[in-house]
């Protein structure tokens, strides 16, 4: 899936800048049917492959710098807390 030389990751504050393809411009619109924007829909994107990774290499699934076989879990989003109602007096 790497498109490039290898420089590292971009330091914190700087810019990033992708190319957009057919499937990427449809991936993105789907994510902003959620209400996220570009910027948020790739952060969030990142960061949930990131913590896949992290977790595979912690628990030994692959060796650290081995791409994990990613699977998808879908639940419902998780209920909001129920408003407390005042005691009867």
């Amino acid at each position: 899936m790497s498109g490039g030389k290898k420089t590292g990751p971009p330091k914190a504050g700087s810019s990033v800048t992708v190319r957009v393809d057919e499937i990427f411009a449809e991936d993105l619109a789907v994510l902003a049917r959620a209400g996220m924007n570009t910027t948020d829909a790739l952060r969030w994107a990142a960061n949930k492959l990131a913590v896949g990774f992290t977790e595979a290499w912690k628990r030994g699934t692959v060796p650290e710098g081995q791409w994990p076989e990613m699977t998808i879990m879908v639940s419902p989003p998780k209920a909001a807390p129920a408003e407390q109602e005042p005691k009867a007096a």
